[in-house]
C-alpha cells in the first residue's frame, strides 16, 4: 500500500495541495487499509517499515507540517460527511470509516462534482419521482455510472405517461406516442386544450410539445414502469 511520502517524496508537494484535494488523495488511501472495522486515520499515511528502516520519511520541521495539513484534511473529511467515528469502542479508539459519499469518493468518484450534484435543490423535483432521480443526479457523478440521467430522464418520462394514463382511464396498452397523441388532442383527449379562444394551432402546441419532447429525452424502449 503507497505510503503518503511514495506518493509525495517532496513535503511542500503535499503543502502546496488544497485542503479538498489532499482530502481526495486520503480517501483513496484509506480504502487500501479498510478493514472489517474501518481504518485509523494515522496508520493511512504512516510510511512502511521498510520507509521506515532506510530513512524515507518527512524530516523535521516538514514532518510537522504535513502532519498538521493532513490533519485538517482529515478534519474536513469529517466535517462534510466524508468519513465517520465507527461509533464503538473502536471509535473511542480513532477507528472511522466512510460514509456512502466518502466511499464513493474514495472509489474513483469526483468530489467536487459530488458536492455540485448533491445541492441540487429536491424541491424543483416532483415528489413521485423526487428520491429516485435525486439519488441518480448524485450517482451520476460516479465514472462508473455514466448511464444514471438518461435513466433517471427515461424513469421520469415513463412516470408522467404513467399519470396520464391513470387520468385518462386508458389502459397499460397506451403508451408513448399514441397515449400523448390521444390524452392531449385539442378535440377529443381529455388533457386537450379546450381554449376556443386559441388558434388551433396554439391549441395544438400543447399536444405538439409533449411529442416533441418524448421524443427527444425518452428512453425510446421506456414505454411501463417495470415492477418493483
Amino acid at each position: 500500500m503507497p505510503s503518503l511520502y511514495s506518493r509525495f517524496p517532496n513535503p511542500d508537494d503535499v503543502l502546496a495541495l488544497p485542503v479538498e484535494t489532499l482530502a481526495a488523495i486520503l480517501l483513496q488511501m484509506a480504502l487500501a487499509h479498510r478493514q472489517g472495522a474501518g481504518f485509523v486515520p494515522a496508520s493511512v499515511t504512516q510510511p512502511d517499515t521498510l520507509e521506515i528502516v532506510d530513512g524515507r520519511d518527512y524530516q523535521h520541521p516538514k514532518s510537522q507540517q504535513v502532519a498538521r495539513h493532513v490533519n485538517s484534511a482529515w478534519n474536513w473529511l469529517e466535517r462534510n460527511g466524508y468519513i465517520e467515528s465507527v461509533g464503538d469502542i473502536n471509535g473511542l479508539n480513532g477507528w472511522r470509516d466512510f460514509t456512502a459519499n466518502g466511499l464513493a469518493v474514495a472509489q474513483g468518484q469526483d468530489m467536487q462534482r459530488l458536492a455540485d450534484a448533491a445541492s441540487f435543490p429536491k424541491a424543483l423535483l416532483h415528489p413521485t419521482i423526487r428520491d429516485k432521480v435525486w439519488n441518480a443526479i448524485v450517482r451520476s457523478t460516479n465514472a462508473t455510472s455514466q448511464n444514471e440521467l438518461s435513466d433517471a430522464v427515461g424513469y421520469a418520462f415513463v412516470t408522467v405517461e404513467d399519470a396520464v394514463r391513470v387520468a385518462c382511464g386508458y389502459e397499460a396498452k397506451d403508451f408513448g406516442d399514441n397515449l400523448i397523441k390521444r390524452a392531449v388532442d385539442p378535440d377529443t383527449g381529455p388533457l386537450g386544450d379546450r381554449d376556443t379562444t386559441k388558434q388551433t394551432k396554439e391549441q395544438l402546441g400543447l399536444q405538439t410539445l409533449f411529442l416533441g419532447a418524448l421524443a427527444a429525452y425518452r428512453n425510446p424502449d421506456s414505454n411501463l414502469q417495470p415492477a418493483e
